[in-house]
């Protein structure tokens, strides 16, 4: 799991279907946030990132995970 903190400025809408998932419409504060997270994990350096995955209970997120993986493909 990720957590990614907004703030009420970051959201105009949030809905959710019958199926419990939701949907979050972002303002372009909210973008902001997201691209700044996103540029905040790539620009970690590998060993960093490994940490940061080895570092949560239970595993590290998927999002974490994921960019580990990425990269550890690009090295081969």
């Amino acid at each position: 799991m990720t957590t990614l903190h907004l703030m009420p400025l970051d959201v105009a809408a949030v809905s959710s279907a019958a199926d419990g998932t939701w949907l979050i419409d972002l303002t372009q504060a909210g973008e902001k946030t997201v691209i700044a997270a996103a540029a905040w994990l790539r620009q970690l350096q590998n060993t960093e990132l490994a940490e940061l995955a080895g570092a949560q209970l239970g595993g590290p997120d998927p999002e974490v995970m994921a960019e580990l993986v990425h990269r550890m493909r690009e090295l081969l």
